[in-house]
């Protein structure tokens, strides 16, 4: 962040899962800035395991993350988007909302159910009044797809390192997602009628 606040970004300190912390962030960017014109949802991780394995705890987590954590920040811009008659949203998924793979199970429910969220989201929106500019994107990131291999298939559930739940985007290899990636969601943000998938 203090690399992003050096080349003059605004940033806000804000915990995803808290409602509360959602709406001062977006209150606090209204005040200094007026507007907000675009809400990029990325914030997420994945952890793997055998569904037996993991705790039930672990993966309501990654829900309250990568689900919740969406829909808050969501219903906080919501308003003053609607106000401006001008609003993106672009929600970054990833194919394991698309597909599922073994170990993925708590990550593969909380991205199933973006999919989901995003496309209905589009269709409310889709009524709102005319004039507006309206899109919500579900965007899946080529670079969290296939980060978890290893050996697969039934033989091989509960045994070796993919018996140890692994957290982060990596999996179970660690691997992190790089950054830089705002280049790619141009196109998203300026289209008119954006691309869904």
């Amino acid at each position: 962040m203090a690399s992003l606040a050096a080349a003059g970004a605004h940033t806000v300190a804000l915990d995803v899962t808290d409602e509360s912390s959602a709406e001062k962030a977006v209150a606090d960017i209204l005040a200094v800035h007026g507007r907000i014109d675009v809400l990029v949802n990325n914030a997420g991780y994945g952890s793997h395991g055998a569904l037996e394995d993991v705790p039930i705890s672990e993966a309501r987590s990654q829900i309250e993350v990568n689900l919740f954590g969406l829909a808050h920040l969501t219903r906080a811009v919501l308003p003053a988007m609607r106000a401006q008659h001008s609003r993106t949203i672009v929600d970054i998924s990833s194919m394991g909302g698309r597909l599922a793979t073994p170990l993925g199970a708590g990550y593969h429910a909380s991205k199933f159910t973006v999919e989901g969220l995003s496309d209905t989201l589009r269709l409310e929106r889709s009524c709102d009044a005319a004039g507006s500019t309206s899109s919500s994107s579900s965007r899946r990131d080529p670079h969290r797809v296939g980060r978890h291999r290893g050996p697969q298939g039934p033989r091989h559930f509960g045994r070796g390192p993919l018996r140890r739940p692994g957290r982060g985007y990596g999996g179970v290899t660690g691997q992190r997602v790089p950054a830089g990636r705002a280049q790619d969601l141009a196109p998203d943000v300026v289209a008119r009628r954006p691309r869904t998938r």
